[in-house]
């Protein structure tokens, strides 16, 4: 029995010190040069690249700063795990990663302060889970800039410079000159909206106490499927790009605004109207680039307006004609340019310095515009000057007139207005300043007897065409509109709705425009009965509740109204923005986790959203789960096709999950290779373990997922009604499959005793062991999944914390925190 016992004793000491040797040699400097990852090219610290084939990655610790554009571009990455000794992400780090999924960072409190630089996570279509770490001290604004998968961000609740509201949005410290100003404790910045949330938007006054006067550089770009932002009259600044990309169709920026940055509105191809505030003194550069249907800007609160911003209106397609401000003193650098449609434009007597260029001297900054154009400059100011000397020389047909108090003083004159975004144009006899307002048209009883009039088959698009003018719509106008595609305009027509019906139009064609008289405006339509029948889209979302309470336990119904009702698509999709307080099903049934609250969204197929803010209260019956077991029910599903590096992504999922701290899976796979990686808080400890069945020869697999989630400074355990995803297993092969075959539970109790429990009426059979062990937690003779949980209780206990006398005998490597590679020690003693 001695010798025995000797025997085993000399052999653990062999394995321990073998295991000791390895670490050592994995962490020993420039031992590899990639640190222990595979295809990762470390040096001194710095991740510069990664060239490896696994698609589930786990950085290791030995790294400090991840590199601009490391991972930029890379199409294998689905998971990354970044570890707490990273302090800096760099610019373009993972950009541009088709199949990322998931950005994990595996010490989100105790790591080392971190910044996270420009586009770091932009352009990753599938990301969705990236919960900024409470040690991130800087984050910028397009961190997440064209994330469309992304409907909210997550910040740790512990970090003193983040926040987000009930709509996942992002604030942070306000910024002067690019330094966020950690010390101004009233004020907070707008740092981004999430680019895959759609619908409206208002910005609150406030968030966390502080109100939010300044809306940061990039904090809205990319978000196409907004088509509204309401600021309210708190915001100051508003920073250069902050809307580029969006889907805003107009806007009304507050007179609170002082600033308005380069670049603010650039690319906003649905954009028709904007008013401007009257505290700004200049617009900025490119303000206007590229938005194409832009026909409308307000100046009239503008009295301090003195200078118009190089390229602010280029490629504004839409826009007839131009009225600069009477405040306006300089046009140095402004230019029109690109303006292919611009018809009239006026030059106040304020405006004493036109463009020049020093080497060719006077130029057209209105070249490109309509050939209809005609400049109207005042007698006896320096735009007449100008006009004497330089019209004969720039083309300019330049016409002087007495200066005026509204453009309305200059008479009517023939010209179109147009909206290149509807592809609609309006000839007639129109005034300096006119605008053609246009809208699609999808409800109503205009659009019944436009569908009416289309009958059963063909294709249609219906339009609201209104006119903005102090003297109203002339008598006599030609409508041109552009045919849409799947339409011939041989055979489409147009059609007016009158007196409760749609009138068919004396019209005529060319190749792609059809155009008739008309002597209103209002609502018509293009039909063309031969044509295919276009898929009606959904442009609208409501939910039948707003606002909802219920207990936990305790579940209600959301139901989505999509419009029109002749929509093709109506598919929703649930979310909630906090699982663990208030899950939701795929047909919108909300089930109530834990005391909080959640925000529930249903999204349409083509990205539009609607939300229902979710409190939940703490059960009456019982102030823990209603059965007190600790258990799970589990499903495992695949997705419908495989990532570009060619593996099928299993989820698994838990539901009806009470008291989970640590889930041993087991399971076969068909495939050659398996990576796992942890979602919804759950954390993959050491990787997959391989065995083969020495009956069956089958090859099998396992791997332990820890709940590394904690509350109010201490651990949490895992509970849901509702199915939550909670690790993704990704199988290589041409024909992979997965089969789970048993899973072993843990958690503990209200009286902190450590258990397992059953999954599907499995029980984990008890090994039986003879020696006392040193990573035995919980003292019952063996090391196992229970010591992993009773170490768990103590995740990210400290010495200095008062639960340090419990905890401090699962501090295997004395480094005075309970922390992962505690747990990590514990699992590779396991003797089960």
């Amino acid at each position: 029995m001695t010798a025995s016992l000797k025997r085993t004793g000399s052999l653990r000491h062999i394995i321990s010190a073998a295991i000791l040797l390895l670490l050592v040699m994995l962490c020993a400097p420039n031992a590899r040069a990639d640190g222990g990852l595979s295809g990762a090219n470390i040096q001194d610290g710095v991740l510069v690249g990664y060239y490896g084939e696994d698609s589930v990655i786990v950085i290791p610790n030995t790294v400090t700063m991840i590199a601009g554009e490391a991972f930029k571009g890379n199409e294998k990455i689905v998971s990354v795990t970044i570890p707490g000794s990273v302090s800096a992400i760099g610019y373009s780090a993972f950009q541009g990663c088709p199949n990322l999924e998931q950005v994990i960072f595996s010490e989100p409190e105790y790591g080392a302060e971190m910044i996270i630089r420009i586009n770091a996570f932009s352009d990753c279509p599938k990301l969705v889970e990236c919960e900024i770490p409470a040690v991130a001290t800087y984050v910028t604004a397009n961190v997440f800039k064209g994330c469309t998968s992304m409907t909210e961000i997550k910040v740790h609740p512990r970090n003193p410079y983040y926040a987000t509201d009930s709509e996942g949005v992002l604030f942070g410290p306000s910024v002067d000159e690019g330094v966020p100003q950690y010390d101004d404790r009233e004020n907070w910045a707008l740092t981004a909206y999430p680019s895959g949330r759609g619908g409206s938007y208002t910005v609150p006054k406030e968030v966390g106490g502080r109100r939010i006067s300044q809306i940061w550089a990039g904090a809205f770009t990319g978000a196409a499927k907004l088509s509204e932002i309401n600021l309210q009259e708190n915001i100051k600044i508003i920073g250069g790009n902050a809307f580029e990309g969006t889907g805003l169709t107009s806007m009304n920026i507050p007179d609170t605004v002082t600033q308005v940055g380069s670049g603010a509105f650039e690319g906003c191809a649905e954009l028709k109207e904007v008013s401007l505030p009257s505290s700004i003194s200049s617009l900025g550069q490119f303000l206007f680039l590229n938005c194409t249907s832009l026909q409308r800007v307000d100046f009239s609160r503008c009295t301090n307006l003195t200078t118009l911003g190089m390229y602010a209106f280029q490629n504004c397609d839409s826009m007839t004609s131009f009225v600069i401000p009477s405040t306006v003193r300089v046009i140095n650098s402004f230019d029109l340019r690109g303006m292919k449609n611009l018809a009239r434009v006026y030059i106040p007597a304020s405006v004493t310095s036109f463009p020049i260029d020093e080497e060719t001297g006077a130029y057209n900054f209105m070249a490109g515009a309509s050939p209809d154009l005609i400049v109207y400059v005042v007698s006896g100011s320096t735009g007449e000057k100008w006009k004497t000397f330089r019209a004969d020389e720039l083309g300019l047909n330049i016409q002087t007139v007495s200066e005026f108090t509204a453009p309305s003083d200059i008479d009517a004159g023939s010209f179109s207005l147009v909206d290149m975004g509807n592809k609609i144009k309006l000839s007639g006899e129109f005034h300096l300043g006119d605008a053609l307002r246009s809208e699609v048209l999808s409800s109503g009883e205009e659009y019944a007897a436009f569908l009416a009039a289309r009958g059963e088959a063909g294709a249609m698009k219906a339009l609201r065409l209104a006119l903005i003018s102090s003297f109203g719509a002339p008598d006599e106008m030609e409508l041109a509109a552009g045919v849409p595609t799947g339409m011939k305009a041989s055979t489409a027509a147009l059609y007016a709705y009158k007196d409760g019906a749609a009138v068919k139009l004396g019209s005529e064609a060319s190749a792609s425009t059809i155009k008739a008289a008309v002597d209103s405006l209002g609502c018509f339509a293009i039909i063309d009965k031969n044509a295919a029948a276009e898929p009606d889209k959904v442009t609208g979302i409501t939910l039948n509740k707003n606002e909802a309470e219920i207990e936990a336990g305790k579940s209600i119904q959301l139901y989505a109204n999509l419009t029109p009702a002749t929509a093709a698509d109506k598919t929703v999709t649930w979310a909630s923005s906090a699982p663990n307080v208030a899950a939701v099903s795929a047909k919108g049934l909300v089930t109530g986790v834990n005391a909080g609250k959640a925000v529930i969204s249903a999204y349409s197929a083509n990205g539009l959203s609607a939300s229902c803010t979710v409190t939940v209260k703490a059960s009456s019956q019982s102030a823990g789960p209603a059965s007190g077991r600790i258990g799970l029910s589990a499903s495992v599903s695949a997705a419908s096709a495989k990532t570009s590096d060619g593996k099928a992504p299993f989820t698994l999922s838990f539901s009806n999950a009470e008291r989970v701290a640590a889930v041993t899976v087991e399971f076969s796979a068909s495939g050659d290779e398996v990576a796992v990686a942890g979602r919804g808080g759950f954390t993959v400890l050491g990787g997959v373990n391989w065995k083969i069945d020495p009956a069956s020869g089958e090859k099998a697999g396992s791997f332990v997922l820890c709940y590394l989630d904690y509350k109010d400074g201490e651990a949490a355990l895992f509970s849901a009604s509702s199915s939550v995803p909670v690790a993704i297993l990704s199988v290589s092969g041409d024909n992979p499959s997965v089969r789970i075959k048993s899973l072993k539970v843990s958690g503990w109790t209200d009286s902190n005793e450590v258990k397992y429990g059953a999954v599907d009426s499995i029980s984990p059979a008890d090994a039986e062991f003879s020696a006392s062990l040193s990573y035995d937690a919980n003292a019952d003779g063996k090391i196992d999944q229970l010591d992993l949980t009773s170490a768990q209780k103590f995740y990210r206990v400290q010495k200095s914390d008062a639960a340090w006398s419990s905890a401090c005998a699962c501090d295997f490597n004395g480094d005075g925190t309970i922390d992962i590679q505690d747990l990590l020690d514990i699992l590779l003693h396991f003797t089960e």
